[in-house]
């Protein structure tokens, strides 16, 4: 590889809280021990960033393209789940519709833009929104995660973050029939005609460790 196309430099990242709880830290130090000539500066927020305006590099993000003036590269497959313990659920019952919901203590993400109302799809394809309400609110979702494993409510969160506390049966799904199809995770990056090397080698090396190997 020419010397001026190694990635180098430092990186601007910017990514919800979720990922830093789950999988972004083991991308960071694998892709560092690749490229060690690179310096990542990460920032760590729930809010929508523009990544014009503050000068970032590249977000992850989940959910659809917005911005036309962004590229986004699918990442994973991404799915938002309800979830609580099993000895909640033995102890209140597990819900059979949405509105169900409005009797369980809710564990609320307040960074979220309507943080008191969970949407899902109902059986006829209508939209559902259920206004709900519970004894703990954050902006860190780390905590309202490990509060619904001890059994302090129930947890509204994307499967890459619930995934293996349900593997290990430490938390339990419900309302299945009743959740939207499949999302994704995207690294999302300013629209330009030439990539710079460091952002392809950092979306590629994303895509690598999710196991999509189609390249940039």
């Amino acid at each position: 590889m020419p010397l001026q196309s190694v990635p180098q430099g430092r990186l601007r990242i910017s990514a919800p809280e979720s990922l830093a709880m789950s999988w972004l830290p083991a991308a960071l130090i694998s892709f560092q021990q690749r490229y060690p000539r690179m310096e990542l500066e990460v920032s760590i927020s729930g809010r929508y960033v523009d990544l014009v305006q503050e000068g970032i590099d590249v977000a992850l993000r989940i959910g659809e393209l917005q911005d036309s003036s962004l590229v986004a590269r699918r990442l994973m497959t991404c799915e938002i789940q309800v979830c609580a313990a099993p000895a909640y659920w033995e102890k209140n019952g597990k819900p059979s519709h949405p509105d169900q919901l409005k009797n369980h203590n809710c564990l609320i993400y307040s960074q979220s833009p309507k943080s008191d109302t969970w949407s899902f799809q109902g059986t006829d394809g209508d939209d559902l929104f259920i206004k709900v309400n519970g004894g703990l609110r954050s902006d860190i979702g780390g905590l309202l995660l490990e509060s619904a494993i001890e059994g302090q409510g129930i947890f509204l969160g994307p499967s890459y973050m619930t995934e293996k506390a349900i593997e290990t049966k430490q938390l339990e799904t419900a309302l299945e029939g009743y959740m939207r199809p499949s999302t994704g995770l995207y690294a999302v990056f300013p629209s330009s005609k030439l990539i710079s090397p460091k952002v392809r080698a950092f979306v590629d090396h994303l895509v690598e460790i999710t196991n999509n190997t189609i390249s940039i």
